[in-house]
């Protein structure tokens, strides 16, 4: 009797003496993280591994082991992943720095602008437009019309052409802009950005610039170029002065065959695919809008992000 009451207490002392995990660091998406979303019966707590596999090698960058971490999506909030982990771990010297590192990504998250400055002529007033944009969906175009679609239905032909990925560039407030598009001059080399305005007759030379650096670097280069939105809806509503959708058209994606007016569904879907990989591939700002990696950081709280 008297071995086992000591045997008891030594246990009893032992699990006193463990640290317990305590959450020290809440990181907020700005969509789901959560493994199953999509199937909000299953309500699990697991974190999607594109985002658990880059925070576990973080932790390995500033010498934690991630395996004394635990990680798991807020049962009140699947945008948020709790951080857990026991005392001892937490004042480990790399702690700091890992929470820094995230601090420093979703501060890199700022609002990305768009600003048109319109050059009236002297007796107008000069008009700057200054709108928020959203990217995200992408967009496919091809040259082929309604007409093509006919003829070649009544041919039985089968017409290839080339298939262009853009993205959707969503702007907000709306703008009073009818149409725009950019000029060349006779060598080809200089091109101008013209726009009508609704309350204007005739074209108004234009500037336009993001406010990401990056992004704006790519479309001064020429390997991203500005075109009027390919989405029907959003280009009506261009024509009737509210501009709410420009387009940033990245390249061509390959051929696509035709077939009474369609294109197969699975060349369809392998063309999206590889449009928003072709975005991804340019970086942020594009990543901070899609797909699912740790760009999509909103926000870091808890212990050493103040």
């Amino acid at each position: 009797m008297r071995k086992f009451v000591a045997v008891t207490s030594l246990l009893a002392a032992g699990l006193v003496g463990c640290s317990q995990p305590v959450e020290f660091s809440r990181l907020t998406f700005d969509q789901s993280v959560r493994e199953d979303r999509g199937q909000e019966w299953r309500e699990s707590d697991k974190v999607l591994l594109d985002y658990r596999n880059p925070l576990i090698r973080l932790l390995m960058d500033h010498d934690i082991d991630p395996k004394k971490v635990s990680m798991r999506v807020d049962p009140e909030d699947d945008h948020s992943v709790i951080l857990s982990a026991a005392e001892k771990v937490i004042d480990q010297p790399g702690m700091a720095g890992f929470t820094h590192d995230l601090k420093a990504i979703a501060e890199a998250r700022l609002p990305l602008t768009l600003t048109f400055d319109l050059a009236l002529p002297d007796d107008h007033e000069s008009r700057t437009y200054t709108v928020n944009v959203k990217l995200g969906r992408v967009e496919l175009s091809h040259a082929y019309g309604l007409g093509h679609a006919f003829s070649d239905a009544l041919t039985r032909s089968r017409p290839v052409t080339e298939a262009h990925c853009a993205v959707a560039a969503e702007i907000s407030p709306t703008i009073p802009i009818k149409y725009f598009d950019f000029r060349s001059d006779e060598a080809g080399k200089s091109h101008q950005l013209v726009v009508s305005l609704d309350d204007y007759k005739g074209e108004v030379d234009a500037d336009l610039t993001f406010s990401h650096q990056g992004l704006q670097a790519l479309i001064e280069s020429g390997e991203i170029a500005v075109s009027m939105p390919v989405d029907s809806s959003a280009r009506s509503d261009m024509f009737q002065g509210r501009l709410g959708q420009i387009d940033l058209k990245l390249g061509p994606l390959g051929k696509v065959e035709h077939s009474s007016g369609r294109v197969d569904r699975v060349r369809h879907s392998s063309l999206r695919l590889k449009c928003r990989e072709m975005a991804l591939s340019h970086g942020r700002p594009f990543t901070f809008f899609m797909d699912d990696s740790l760009d999509r950081l909103v926000s870091v709280a808890g212990r050493y992000s103040e």
